[in-house]
Protein backbone atom coordinates (compact mmCIF):
# COMPACT_ATOMS: atom_id res chain seq x y z
CA UNK A 1 0.00 0.00 0.00
CA UNK A 2 2.85 2.33 0.92
CA UNK A 3 4.51 1.64 -2.44
CA UNK A 4 1.25 2.46 -4.26
CA UNK A 5 0.97 5.83 -2.48
CA UNK A 6 4.59 6.61 -3.32
CA UNK A 7 4.05 5.76 -7.02
CA UNK A 8 0.93 7.95 -7.15
CA UNK A 9 2.89 10.86 -5.66
CA UNK A 10 5.65 10.49 -8.22
CA UNK A 11 3.10 10.48 -11.05
CA UNK A 12 1.44 13.63 -9.71
CA UNK A 13 4.84 15.31 -9.39
CA UNK A 14 5.70 14.41 -12.98
CA UNK A 15 2.39 15.80 -14.24
CA UNK A 16 3.00 18.96 -12.27
CA UNK A 17 6.45 19.41 -13.76
CA UNK A 18 5.13 18.88 -17.29
CA UNK A 19 2.24 21.30 -16.73
CA UNK A 20 4.59 23.94 -15.31
CA UNK A 21 6.96 23.49 -18.21
CA UNK A 22 4.14 23.92 -20.75
CA UNK A 23 2.92 27.08 -19.03
CA UNK A 24 6.44 28.50 -19.01
CA UNK A 25 6.70 27.99 -22.75
CA UNK A 26 3.43 29.90 -23.20
CA UNK A 27 4.65 32.68 -20.91
CA UNK A 28 7.87 32.89 -22.88
CA UNK A 29 5.76 33.51 -26.01
CA UNK A 30 4.10 36.42 -24.27
CA UNK A 31 7.19 37.85 -22.59
CA UNK A 32 9.52 37.56 -25.60
CA UNK A 33 7.33 37.66 -28.74
CA UNK A 34 10.07 39.25 -30.78
CA UNK A 35 12.11 36.06 -30.50
CA UNK A 36 9.59 33.27 -30.70
CA UNK A 37 6.18 34.54 -31.74
CA UNK A 38 4.41 36.71 -34.26
CA UNK A 39 1.45 39.07 -33.99
CA UNK A 40 -1.00 40.44 -36.52
CA UNK A 41 1.31 43.46 -37.00
CA UNK A 42 4.63 41.63 -37.34
CA UNK A 43 6.52 42.32 -40.56
CA UNK A 44 6.63 38.60 -41.36
CA UNK A 45 2.86 38.32 -40.82
CA UNK A 46 2.24 41.09 -43.36
CA UNK A 47 4.50 39.32 -45.86
CA UNK A 48 2.66 36.04 -45.29
CA UNK A 49 -0.65 37.79 -45.93
CA UNK A 50 0.63 39.06 -49.27
CA UNK A 51 1.87 35.58 -50.16
CA UNK A 52 -1.54 34.09 -49.38
CA UNK A 53 -3.62 36.62 -51.37
CA UNK A 54 -5.58 35.38 -54.37
CA UNK A 55 -3.28 35.72 -57.39
CA UNK A 56 -5.26 37.54 -60.07
CA UNK A 57 -2.80 36.91 -62.90
CA UNK A 58 -3.68 33.37 -63.93
CA UNK A 59 -6.69 34.26 -66.10
CA UNK A 60 -5.46 37.63 -67.37
CA UNK A 61 -5.56 36.45 -70.98
CA UNK A 62 -9.35 36.07 -70.54
CA UNK A 63 -10.09 39.01 -68.32
CA UNK A 64 -7.50 41.60 -67.38
CA UNK A 65 -8.45 42.19 -63.76
CA UNK A 66 -5.34 41.73 -61.64
CA UNK A 67 -7.19 41.91 -58.34
CA UNK A 68 -9.59 39.03 -58.96
CA UNK A 69 -10.07 35.70 -60.74
CA UNK A 70 -13.11 33.97 -62.22
CA UNK A 71 -14.48 31.16 -60.07
CA UNK A 72 -14.84 27.71 -61.61
CA UNK A 73 -16.84 26.55 -63.42
CA UNK A 74 -17.63 29.24 -65.99
CA UNK A 75 -18.46 29.23 -69.69
CA UNK A 76 -16.90 31.06 -72.62
CA UNK A 77 -17.57 31.14 -76.36
CA UNK A 78 -14.78 31.32 -78.97
CA UNK A 79 -15.80 31.71 -82.61
CA UNK A 80 -19.09 29.94 -81.93
CA UNK A 81 -17.49 27.16 -79.84
CA UNK A 82 -18.85 26.95 -76.29
CA UNK A 83 -16.42 25.75 -73.63
CA UNK A 84 -17.03 25.06 -69.95
CA UNK A 85 -13.92 25.86 -67.92
CA UNK A 86 -13.75 23.48 -64.97
CA UNK A 87 -10.20 24.11 -63.72
CA UNK A 88 -6.87 25.74 -64.57
CA UNK A 89 -5.92 22.89 -66.93
CA UNK A 90 -8.74 23.97 -69.26
CA UNK A 91 -6.98 27.28 -69.94
CA UNK A 92 -4.66 25.46 -72.32
CA UNK A 93 -7.75 24.25 -74.22
CA UNK A 94 -8.72 27.89 -74.81
CA UNK A 95 -5.28 28.71 -76.20
CA UNK A 96 -5.38 25.63 -78.46
CA UNK A 97 -8.75 26.63 -79.94
CA UNK A 98 -7.57 30.20 -80.56
CA UNK A 99 -4.52 28.90 -82.42
CA UNK A 100 -6.53 26.35 -84.44
CA UNK A 101 -9.17 28.89 -85.50
CA UNK A 102 -6.70 31.69 -86.22
CA UNK A 103 -8.43 33.90 -83.65
CA UNK A 104 -7.16 36.19 -80.91
CA UNK A 105 -7.89 36.68 -77.23
CA UNK A 106 -10.37 39.36 -78.29
CA UNK A 107 -12.57 36.55 -79.66
CA UNK A 108 -13.19 35.19 -76.15
CA UNK A 109 -16.76 35.90 -75.05
CA UNK A 110 -17.66 35.31 -71.40
CA UNK A 111 -21.11 33.90 -70.66
CA UNK A 112 -22.67 35.85 -67.79
CA UNK A 113 -23.35 35.75 -64.92
CA UNK A 114 -20.01 34.77 -63.44
CA UNK A 115 -18.63 34.67 -59.91
CA UNK A 116 -15.31 36.41 -59.30
CA UNK A 117 -12.96 35.91 -56.38
CA UNK A 118 -11.28 39.04 -55.04
CA UNK A 119 -7.80 39.31 -53.58
CA UNK A 120 -9.16 38.59 -50.07
CA UNK A 121 -11.17 35.61 -51.42
CA UNK A 122 -14.47 37.45 -51.18
CA UNK A 123 -16.83 36.24 -53.92
CA UNK A 124 -19.22 38.49 -55.82
CA UNK A 125 -21.58 37.92 -58.74
CA UNK A 126 -20.98 39.82 -62.00
CA UNK A 127 -24.07 39.89 -64.22
CA UNK A 128 -22.86 41.59 -67.40
CA UNK A 129 -19.99 43.32 -69.21
CA UNK A 130 -20.84 46.71 -67.70
CA UNK A 131 -20.42 45.43 -64.15
CA UNK A 132 -17.21 43.70 -65.17
CA UNK A 133 -15.74 46.91 -66.62
CA UNK A 134 -16.56 48.75 -63.40
CA UNK A 135 -14.77 46.10 -61.35
CA UNK A 136 -11.72 46.22 -63.64
CA UNK A 137 -11.64 50.01 -63.35
CA UNK A 138 -11.73 49.68 -59.56
CA UNK A 139 -8.75 47.33 -59.75
CA UNK A 140 -6.82 49.81 -61.88
CA UNK A 141 -7.73 52.95 -59.95
CA UNK A 142 -7.99 51.49 -56.45
CA UNK A 143 -5.34 50.47 -53.98
CA UNK A 144 -2.21 48.73 -55.32
CA UNK A 145 -2.55 44.99 -55.61
CA UNK A 146 0.42 43.97 -53.49
CA UNK A 147 0.38 40.21 -53.77
CA UNK A 148 3.66 38.30 -53.68
CA UNK A 149 3.69 35.52 -56.26
CA UNK A 150 7.36 34.60 -56.48
CA UNK A 151 7.19 32.03 -53.65
CA UNK A 152 4.76 29.19 -52.87
CA UNK A 153 4.43 27.24 -49.65
CA UNK A 154 4.54 23.47 -49.44
CA UNK A 155 1.46 22.66 -47.36
CA UNK A 156 0.38 21.64 -44.77
CA UNK A 157 1.92 24.06 -42.26
CA UNK A 158 1.29 23.86 -38.51
CA UNK A 159 0.79 26.97 -36.36
CA UNK A 160 0.69 27.16 -32.56
CA UNK A 161 -1.65 29.96 -31.44
CA UNK A 162 -1.91 31.51 -27.98
CA UNK A 163 -4.79 33.76 -26.85
CA UNK A 164 -3.51 36.01 -24.06
CA UNK A 165 -7.07 36.87 -22.94
CA UNK A 166 -8.15 33.28 -22.39
CA UNK A 167 -4.76 31.60 -21.80
CA UNK A 168 -5.80 29.00 -24.37
CA UNK A 169 -3.23 27.51 -26.73
CA UNK A 170 -4.34 25.64 -29.84
CA UNK A 171 -2.81 24.01 -32.86
CA UNK A 172 -3.95 25.12 -36.33
CA UNK A 173 -3.07 23.17 -39.47
CA UNK A 174 -3.14 25.20 -42.71
CA UNK A 175 -3.60 23.33 -46.00
CA UNK A 176 -3.67 26.07 -48.69
CA UNK A 177 -3.41 29.79 -49.44
CA UNK A 178 -7.07 30.47 -48.70
CA UNK A 179 -6.86 28.97 -45.21
CA UNK A 180 -3.63 30.86 -44.53
CA UNK A 181 -5.10 34.21 -45.62
CA UNK A 182 -8.26 33.74 -43.54
CA UNK A 183 -6.25 32.58 -40.53
CA UNK A 184 -3.92 35.59 -40.60
CA UNK A 185 -6.72 38.05 -41.41
CA UNK A 186 -8.73 37.03 -38.37
CA UNK A 187 -5.97 37.35 -35.79
CA UNK A 188 -6.75 39.84 -33.03
CA UNK A 189 -4.47 41.97 -30.89
CA UNK A 190 -4.56 39.31 -28.17
CA UNK A 191 -3.16 36.52 -30.35
CA UNK A 192 0.42 35.32 -30.67
CA UNK A 193 1.45 32.51 -32.95
CA UNK A 194 4.49 30.48 -33.87
CA UNK A 195 5.25 28.36 -36.92
CA UNK A 196 6.31 24.75 -36.54
CA UNK A 197 9.58 24.48 -38.42
CA UNK A 198 11.01 23.20 -40.66
CA UNK A 199 8.75 24.16 -43.59
CA UNK A 200 9.47 24.18 -47.34
CA UNK A 201 8.95 26.89 -49.95
CA UNK A 202 9.11 26.73 -53.75
CA UNK A 203 10.78 29.54 -55.69
CA UNK A 204 9.76 30.68 -59.18
CA UNK A 205 12.44 28.56 -60.82
CA UNK A 206 11.11 25.46 -59.07
CA UNK A 207 13.82 25.31 -56.40
CA UNK A 208 12.58 23.89 -53.07
CA UNK A 209 14.20 25.42 -49.96
CA UNK A 210 13.92 24.14 -46.37
CA UNK A 211 13.22 26.94 -43.88
CA UNK A 212 14.28 26.54 -40.26
CA UNK A 213 13.14 29.76 -38.54
CA UNK A 214 11.32 33.12 -38.84
CA UNK A 215 14.42 35.08 -39.79
CA UNK A 216 15.28 32.76 -42.66
CA UNK A 217 11.68 32.84 -43.93
CA UNK A 218 11.44 36.64 -43.81
CA UNK A 219 14.81 37.06 -45.52
CA UNK A 220 13.97 34.74 -48.40
CA UNK A 221 10.60 36.45 -48.97
CA UNK A 222 12.19 39.91 -49.00
CA UNK A 223 14.92 38.70 -51.33
CA UNK A 224 12.25 37.29 -53.65
CA UNK A 225 10.36 40.60 -53.66
CA UNK A 226 13.53 42.58 -54.38
CA UNK A 227 14.42 40.27 -57.27
CA UNK A 228 10.85 40.49 -58.55
CA UNK A 229 11.14 44.29 -58.61
CA UNK A 230 14.51 44.10 -60.34
CA UNK A 231 14.36 45.29 -63.94
CA UNK A 232 17.56 43.46 -64.94
CA UNK A 233 15.77 40.32 -66.23
CA UNK A 234 13.40 42.42 -68.38
CA UNK A 235 16.33 44.39 -69.81
CA UNK A 236 18.10 41.12 -70.60
CA UNK A 237 15.03 39.77 -72.42
CA UNK A 238 14.61 42.95 -74.47
CA UNK A 239 18.23 43.33 -75.50
CA UNK A 240 18.80 39.68 -76.42
CA UNK A 241 18.15 39.01 -80.15
CA UNK A 242 15.32 40.39 -82.28
CA UNK A 243 11.64 40.88 -81.44
CA UNK A 244 8.53 41.09 -83.66
CA UNK A 245 5.06 42.47 -82.95
CA UNK A 246 2.87 39.37 -82.60
CA UNK A 247 -0.24 41.30 -81.54
CA UNK A 248 -1.27 44.95 -81.27
CA UNK A 249 -4.79 45.94 -80.28
CA UNK A 250 -5.91 49.56 -80.09
CA UNK A 251 -9.67 49.47 -80.51
CA UNK A 252 -9.03 47.12 -83.46
CA UNK A 253 -6.46 44.50 -84.32
CA UNK A 254 -3.68 46.60 -85.90
CA UNK A 255 -0.98 43.93 -85.87
CA UNK A 256 -0.62 44.10 -89.67
CA UNK A 257 0.86 47.60 -89.41
CA UNK A 258 4.06 46.05 -88.07
CA UNK A 259 4.35 42.90 -90.20
CA UNK A 260 7.94 41.91 -90.99
CA UNK A 261 9.41 44.74 -88.90
CA UNK A 262 12.23 43.63 -86.67
CA UNK A 263 12.55 45.42 -83.32
CA UNK A 264 16.06 45.63 -81.87
CA UNK A 265 16.41 47.05 -78.36
CA UNK A 266 19.89 48.47 -77.82
CA UNK A 267 21.39 48.69 -74.35
CA UNK A 268 21.74 52.48 -74.45
CA UNK A 269 17.95 52.94 -74.64
CA UNK A 270 17.47 53.08 -78.42
CA UNK A 271 15.02 50.81 -80.24
CA UNK A 272 15.20 50.22 -84.00
CA UNK A 273 12.34 49.00 -86.19
CA UNK A 274 13.57 47.68 -89.54
CA UNK A 275 11.88 45.83 -92.40
CA UNK A 276 14.83 45.44 -94.74
CA UNK A 277 14.28 48.82 -96.40
CA UNK A 278 13.19 51.40 -93.84
CA UNK A 279 14.54 52.21 -90.39
CA UNK A 280 12.49 53.81 -87.63
CA UNK A 281 14.30 54.93 -84.47
CA UNK A 282 12.73 55.28 -81.05
CA UNK A 283 13.65 55.16 -77.39
CA UNK A 284 12.80 52.72 -74.61
CA UNK A 285 13.08 52.54 -70.84
CA UNK A 286 11.94 50.12 -68.15
CA UNK A 287 11.00 50.73 -64.55
CA UNK A 288 8.90 49.64 -61.59
CA UNK A 289 5.74 51.37 -60.40
CA UNK A 290 4.68 49.85 -57.10
CA UNK A 291 4.86 46.11 -57.75
CA UNK A 292 4.42 46.42 -61.52
CA UNK A 293 7.10 46.58 -64.20
CA UNK A 294 6.58 48.87 -67.17
CA UNK A 295 8.12 49.39 -70.60
CA UNK A 296 8.08 52.93 -71.98
CA UNK A 297 8.24 53.29 -75.78
CA UNK A 298 8.59 56.50 -77.80
CA UNK A 299 8.92 56.65 -81.60
CA UNK A 300 8.05 60.33 -81.87
CA UNK A 301 5.64 61.12 -84.72
CA UNK A 302 6.70 58.28 -87.04
CA UNK A 303 3.57 56.54 -88.39
CA UNK A 304 2.47 53.86 -87.44
CA UNK A 305 5.06 53.44 -84.66
CA UNK A 306 3.76 56.48 -82.81
CA UNK A 307 0.78 54.27 -81.93
CA UNK A 308 3.16 52.32 -79.68
CA UNK A 309 4.19 55.42 -77.71
CA UNK A 310 3.12 54.65 -74.17
CA UNK A 311 4.00 53.44 -70.68
CA UNK A 312 3.11 49.76 -71.06
CA UNK A 313 2.44 47.58 -68.01
CA UNK A 314 4.31 44.26 -68.26
CA UNK A 315 1.85 41.38 -67.86
CA UNK A 316 4.29 38.63 -68.72
CA UNK A 317 7.94 38.57 -69.73
CA UNK A 318 10.33 35.81 -70.69
CA UNK A 319 13.05 35.19 -73.24
CA UNK A 320 10.34 34.08 -75.71
CA UNK A 321 7.43 36.50 -75.25
CA UNK A 322 6.68 39.91 -73.71
CA UNK A 323 3.01 40.76 -73.12
CA UNK A 324 2.06 44.38 -72.41
CA UNK A 325 -1.09 46.30 -71.52
CA UNK A 326 -2.03 49.98 -71.46
CA UNK A 327 -5.08 50.47 -69.28
CA UNK A 328 -5.47 54.10 -70.43
CA UNK A 329 -6.67 53.11 -73.88
CA UNK A 330 -9.49 55.64 -73.78
CA UNK A 331 -13.04 54.77 -74.80
CA UNK A 332 -11.85 51.57 -76.47
CA UNK A 333 -10.65 50.13 -73.15
CA UNK A 334 -7.20 48.65 -72.68
CA UNK A 335 -4.62 48.43 -75.46
CA UNK A 336 -2.49 45.31 -75.81
CA UNK A 337 0.95 44.79 -77.32
CA UNK A 338 2.78 41.46 -77.57
CA UNK A 339 6.34 40.90 -78.78
CA UNK A 340 7.69 37.47 -79.66
CA UNK A 341 10.62 35.94 -81.53
CA UNK A 342 8.82 34.85 -84.72
CA UNK A 343 8.00 37.20 -87.65
CA UNK A 344 4.27 37.78 -87.97
CA UNK A 345 2.68 36.80 -91.28
CA UNK A 346 -0.36 39.00 -91.82
CA UNK A 347 -3.22 38.21 -94.16
CA UNK A 348 -4.92 41.54 -94.85
CA UNK A 349 -8.41 41.60 -96.38
CA UNK A 350 -8.80 43.37 -99.72
CA UNK A 351 -11.11 45.90 -98.08
CA UNK A 352 -8.24 46.98 -95.85
CA UNK A 353 -6.00 47.59 -98.87
CA UNK A 354 -8.71 49.67 -100.53
CA UNK A 355 -9.16 51.76 -97.39
CA UNK A 356 -5.41 52.22 -97.04
CA UNK A 357 -4.99 53.37 -100.67
CA UNK A 358 -7.86 55.82 -100.33
CA UNK A 359 -6.42 57.31 -97.17
CA UNK A 360 -3.85 59.91 -98.22
CA UNK A 361 -1.37 60.58 -101.01
CA UNK A 362 1.31 58.19 -102.23
CA UNK A 363 4.69 58.29 -103.96
CA UNK A 364 6.77 55.64 -105.68
CA UNK A 365 9.50 54.83 -103.17
CA UNK A 366 11.00 52.04 -105.29
CA UNK A 367 10.56 50.75 -108.83
CA UNK A 368 12.77 47.90 -110.06
CA UNK A 369 12.26 46.83 -113.67
CA UNK A 370 13.79 43.37 -114.00
CA UNK A 371 16.19 44.33 -111.21
CA UNK A 372 17.10 47.73 -112.68
CA UNK A 373 16.30 50.67 -110.43
CA UNK A 374 14.09 53.11 -112.39
CA UNK A 375 12.56 54.86 -109.37
CA UNK A 376 13.72 58.26 -110.69
CA UNK A 377 11.13 58.04 -113.50
CA UNK A 378 8.47 58.88 -110.92
CA UNK A 379 10.33 61.42 -108.79
CA UNK A 380 8.13 64.31 -107.60
CA UNK A 381 4.90 62.61 -108.75
CA UNK A 382 2.11 62.17 -106.22
CA UNK A 383 -0.53 59.42 -106.61
CA UNK A 384 -4.13 59.99 -105.47
CA UNK A 385 -6.39 56.90 -105.48
CA UNK A 386 -10.11 57.78 -105.42
CA UNK A 387 -13.33 55.89 -104.75
CA UNK A 388 -14.24 55.69 -108.46
CA UNK A 389 -11.20 53.50 -109.09
CA UNK A 390 -9.43 56.38 -110.79
CA UNK A 391 -5.86 57.28 -109.89
CA UNK A 392 -4.63 60.82 -110.53
CA UNK A 393 -0.88 61.44 -110.73
CA UNK A 394 0.61 64.92 -110.73
CA UNK A 395 3.88 66.74 -110.07
CA UNK A 396 2.24 70.18 -109.99
CA UNK A 397 2.94 70.75 -113.67
CA UNK A 398 1.81 67.61 -115.47
CA UNK A 399 -1.18 65.42 -114.61
CA UNK A 400 -1.85 61.82 -115.67
CA UNK A 401 -4.87 59.59 -115.18
CA UNK A 402 -5.23 55.86 -114.73
CA UNK A 403 -7.40 53.19 -113.14
CA UNK A 404 -6.87 50.85 -110.22
CA UNK A 405 -8.64 47.72 -108.95
CA UNK A 406 -7.99 45.47 -105.94
CA UNK A 407 -8.70 41.83 -106.71
CA UNK A 408 -8.21 38.45 -105.07
CA UNK A 409 -8.67 37.25 -101.49
CA UNK A 410 -6.79 37.70 -98.21
CA UNK A 411 -3.32 36.24 -98.57
CA UNK A 412 -3.48 36.45 -102.38
CA UNK A 413 -4.29 40.03 -103.35
CA UNK A 414 -3.61 41.86 -106.60
CA UNK A 415 -3.47 45.54 -107.43
CA UNK A 416 -4.27 46.09 -111.11
CA UNK A 417 -2.96 49.39 -112.53
CA UNK A 418 -3.62 50.80 -116.01
CA UNK A 419 -2.36 54.15 -117.25
CA UNK A 420 -2.90 53.45 -120.93
CA UNK A 421 -0.01 54.69 -123.09
CA UNK A 422 1.02 57.59 -120.84
CA UNK A 423 4.81 57.49 -120.45
CA UNK A 424 6.41 56.59 -118.05
CA UNK A 425 3.32 55.39 -116.15
CA UNK A 426 2.54 52.75 -118.76
CA UNK A 427 5.43 50.81 -117.21
CA UNK A 428 3.20 50.33 -114.19
CA UNK A 429 0.42 48.70 -116.24
CA UNK A 430 0.48 45.31 -114.55
CA UNK A 431 -1.47 42.89 -112.46
CA UNK A 432 0.71 43.38 -109.34
CA UNK A 433 0.95 40.75 -106.60
CA UNK A 434 0.54 42.36 -103.17
CA UNK A 435 3.50 41.26 -101.05
CA UNK A 436 3.14 43.44 -97.99
CA UNK A 437 0.68 46.03 -96.71
CA UNK A 438 1.22 48.63 -94.02
CA UNK A 439 -0.84 51.74 -93.44
CA UNK A 440 2.02 53.82 -94.86
CA UNK A 441 3.68 51.36 -97.25
CA UNK A 442 2.56 48.87 -99.94
CA UNK A 443 4.98 46.46 -101.59
CA UNK A 444 4.10 44.89 -104.96
CA UNK A 445 5.78 42.39 -107.30
CA UNK A 446 5.20 41.13 -110.81
CA UNK A 447 6.94 38.46 -112.88
CA UNK A 448 7.29 39.79 -116.44
CA UNK A 449 5.54 37.55 -118.92
CA UNK A 450 8.20 37.97 -121.59
CA UNK A 451 11.58 37.98 -119.91
CA UNK A 452 10.45 36.22 -116.76
CA UNK A 453 12.24 38.88 -114.72
CA UNK A 454 10.94 40.21 -111.41
CA UNK A 455 9.57 43.76 -111.19
CA UNK A 456 9.12 45.47 -107.82
CA UNK A 457 6.95 48.48 -107.02
CA UNK A 458 6.74 50.10 -103.58
CA UNK A 459 4.31 52.88 -102.70
CA UNK A 460 4.82 54.97 -99.57
CA UNK A 461 2.38 57.43 -98.05
CA UNK A 462 3.35 61.08 -97.86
Amino acid sequence: MRNSIRLLFLLMLLVGVLFTSCQQEELEIIEEPQENALTDESSLTLLLLRLAMNDGDIDDFIILGDCFTIAFPFTIIINGIEIVIENEDDYQLIINIIEETGGTIEDIEIVFPIIVILADYTQIVINNKAELKILIAQCVNGQPYNEIDCIDFVYPITFFVYNSDTDITETVIINNDIELFLFLSNLGDNYFFTIQYPISVILEDGTVILIENNEQLENIINECVENDNDTAPLVEYLTTATWYVAYFFDGDDLTSNYCEFEFVFLTEGTVLAYNGIDYYVGSWAVGVDGDNHYLELDFGDDIPFNELNDNWDVLNASMEVIELEDVSGGNTGSDYLTFDREPTVCDIPSTDLVEILLDGQWIVALYLNNGVNNTELFNDFVFNFNTYNNVIVSNGIETFYGTWVVDGSPGSLNLILDFGTAIPFNELNEDWDVIDILINRIELENISGGSGGLDTLVFEKL
